[in-house]
């Protein structure tokens, strides 16, 4: 495989540069940062990019877009990873055919959020893998089951059983999100499976000679579970986060109140990025000892 001076970023709406203050590329598209902390990252090591960042993306969606990255030729390209993974269990996924609701396959934000994301051309780019699976499930947050708009906005399909039923259905979808939420989050299990995501990729970069990082961007309970982490050492040396996540970073370490570096979504705004580049080198260099 013939490698080049490109890295490519993978992880959730962080990595993407979600943002609701943000500019966007067409009214029916979703808001994002102008330039996101991966940019300014790969300029400073005087790298070409790719951003596979997607907003919402759990560990196996992200697994799906790397899986794609790889097989269409992509990380030919490539010659290091910056992995985000999901370290908490923010979402929930519950498969379309088993609620009762029909999919509407015509092109919705979630995809068009999906194509859009080739922010390092900073133009819808709809050669880029799309992983099949975000048309198979509806993806929750617990937020999400607070407001009936959001609720309804998640599903985006049509429910096909009979009208009368349609409040008792989603109740019970509405429980089942809580209860995956109560016994899963900040669980041994989630963290394990958490060390096999980031392990199986760091494993297909090795084989492909790509070099590979991985940060943890907001989990809280990572202290408790870091000696739990900590029996595969070679991926500890591989984290440029190791003392705290960015969250912590921008709330502890930076000056002014973490509120002023958040957009209205909760989101980091533009402000925030420079800062948030400039921690995750320091743990890069250190890690590779530029």
């Amino acid at each position: 495989m013939t490698q080049q001076n490109k890295i490519a970023f993978f992880g959730t709406s962080h990595t993407y540069g979600d943002c609701e203050e943000g500019i966007s590329a067409g009214a029916d598209l979703f808001k994002y940062l102008e330039t996101p902390w991966p940019e300014i990252f790969a300029k400073k090591l005087d790298k070409e990019f790719y951003n596979f960042g997607i907003g919402g993306a759990d560990n196996m969606t992200m697994l799906d877009s790397i899986l794609e990255a790889f097989s269409q030729g992509t990380m030919d390209e490539v010659d290091t990873v910056i992995l985000e993974p999901r370290l908490s269990f923010d979402t929930v996924k519950v498969p379309y055919d088993n609620i009762g609701y029909e999919r509407n396959w015509s092109e919705d934000k979630a995809i068009k959020h999906w194509i859009d994301h080739a922010r390092h051309t900073k133009v819808a780019d709809p050669i880029m893998p799309m992983p099949l699976s975000e048309k198979l499930w509806v993806r929750f947050a617990l937020m999400d089951l607070k407001n009936p708009d959001a609720f309804s906005r998640r599903i985006k399909g049509t429910y096909k059983g009979p009208t009368y039923e349609k409040t008792l259905v989603d109740e019970d979808i509405k429980k089942y999100v809580e209860l995956e939420k109560l016994f899963v989050s900040n669980s041994k299990y989630l963290q394990y499976l958490n060390l096999q995501f980031i392990k199986n990729v760091y494993l297909l970069c090795k084989s492909n000679d790509i070099k590979f990082y991985w940060l943890n961007w907001e989990s809280q309970a990572w202290e408790k579970f870091t000696p739990f982490f900590e029996q595969d050492n070679n991926l500890m040396e591989l984290n440029i986060t190791p003392s705290k996540c960015v969250t912590s970073y921008m709330d502890k370490d930076v000056p002014g109140n973490i509120k002023d570096w958040q957009c209205s979504c909760g989101h980091f705004n533009q402000k925030a990025q420079d800062y948030i580049a400039q921690y995750l080198l320091q743990g890069y260099n250190e890690r590779t000892n530029n």
